[in-house]
């Protein structure tokens, strides 16, 4: 852009403007803004009659393997193609050391694709619970399986997951007297690491917690988080399972968080009856930005999309926000959800209690836009003087619009031009100044 000339042989006063366009776009994306009101396209959606509920999926090149429960505290591997349709499915027992079976309540996905599985099974005379963890590789076969009463004590897990380097970590509450919070680390054979106490308390202080889990942060560090009756807690661990750091919040709703890429946390609370809410922290759990979405239900989770955005998943559907938390499109019609899962090309996946697995896409976006330009790199005009002016906008495949009543003008000195809301320009003191039109 430049500058029109200042040289005026008649010796009029004359405002010389740099005309500058302007995108207000998100710093990841250039395109216009989606419309929340919008909610996604339902690709597809199956039951699988062998399920009586599905817990996780592993996403494979021809589709997805999915693990869950059958009738009987039976498990049920299962493969679908990307159309959701039914492949193939073997279904089998585990049996803790007394021989009783285990009822599994939980599994999560493996690097090799299979499952890390966790459930209970009972004592002899049904008077307490074994937890129970066993690695399944993608046929189903048991690699290795762990009594936790023998290596960790009578405890609840609550969370298990593989870590990128194949070894695995926990979060559960000791059931001894006092209660301990505790997370630990084994090997990818199942042999422990490191464990560490984290927290020790009353049973009521800890028993039915709300929700808690561990993840390895992008950073390498451990986070664990967990929340009960109105009290978030997050502990930051390095490497070998110590305490950096911890952050304590009062007042907060059955929450769940993880740790994100610029070291930060996305922490998500709702309950059956209080409205959603999306809070971002900084480095050290201090508050950045928090997001209501008027929309309800029990968190389940909340991961974080390629581009930035926020997926949350709920028990009555899931909720996609861009990565400044703003509302992009929003399921909550959905009876009993378990999981929700992004995939790699950034459509969703929900799991329920009933053996449905349903995908979804995002809504259809306006057409991305490439650049934004005013008629004129520069205008001159007297004192007095109004002219109008044209923005026009290119879009992706080089279609050229005009978009001068859909923009909003400012002018960088309103003292020496006014711009009003139809892009006329009107002179009113000598200068040079800058006028901007930005779409939303």
């Amino acid at each position: 852009m430049k500058y029109a000339s200042m040289t005026d042989v008649s010796r009029r006063v004359v405002l010389c403007l740099l005309a500058a366009a302007l995108i207000s776009l998100r710093p990841s994306a250039l395109h216009a803004a989606t419309s929340s009101d919008e909610p996604p396209i339902v690709e597809w959606s199956h039951k699988y009659s062998g399920y009586t509920k599905i817990f996780h999926l592993n996403e494979t090149a021809s589709g997805y393997d999915l693990a869950g429960v059958a009738l009987r505290d039976a498990v049920n591997l299962s493969k679908v193609d990307q159309s959701g349709l039914l492949q193939g499915s073997r279904t089998f027992y585990l049996t803790g050391d007394n021989g009783k079976r285990v009822t599994i309540t939980s599994a999560a996905p493996t690097r090799d694709g299979g499952f890390i599985l966790s459930g209970t099974y009972p004592e002899f005379y049904y008077f307490d619970w074994i937890p129970y963890v066993a690695k399944v590789n993608p046929s189903g076969e048991v690699e290795w399986s762990k009594d936790l009463a023998r290596d960790v004590g009578y405890a609840e897990l609550y969370d298990i997951r593989e870590n990128p380097d194949g070894s695995f970590i926990y979060a559960a509450v000791n059931s001894g007297e006092p209660m301990t919070l505790i997370a630990g680390k084994w090997n990818e054979h199942g042999q422990p690491v490191w464990e560490t106490t984290l927290k020790t308390g009353s049973f009521v202080e800890l028993w039915n917690m709300d929700t808690l889990s561990i993840e390895q942060s992008p950073q390498g560090y451990y986070s664990v988080i967990g929340c009960n009756r109105g009290k978030l807690d997050i502990w930051n661990l390095n490497g070998a399972g110590d305490v950096i750091w911890t952050k304590s919040y009062g007042g907060v709703k059955p929450s769940v968080g993880i740790p994100l890429k610029n070291g930060g946390y996305a922490i998500a609370s709702s309950d059956y009856f209080t409205d959603m809410t999306l809070t971002v922290t900084d480095a050290l759990g201090e508050t950045l930005w928090t997001q209501n979405y008027g929309v309800q239900g029990k968190v389940l989770s909340v991961e974080q999309f390629d581009d930035g955005g926020y997926l949350i998943g709920t028990v009555k559907g899931a909720v996609k926000t861009d990565e400044g938390g703003r509302l992009e499109w929003a399921k909550t019609d959905v009876d009993r959800v378990l999981r929700v899962a992004a995939t790699r090309e950034g459509t969703v996946i929900l799991l329920t209690e009933y053996g449905n697995m349903i995908k979804l896409s995002a809504p259809p976006r306006s057409e991305k836009v490439k650049s934004l330009a005013f008629d004129s790199d520069s205008y001159s005009l007297s004192i007095g003087q109004t002219l109008d002016t044209v923005v026009t906008a290119v879009y992706g495949q080089g279609e050229v619009h005009n978009v001068s009543g859909q923009v909003r003008y400012s002018s960088a000195e309103p003292d020496i031009v006014a711009i009003d809301s139809d892009g006329n320009i009107t002179g009113l003191r000598h200068g040079v100044t800058t006028i901007s039109a930005e779409l939303s």
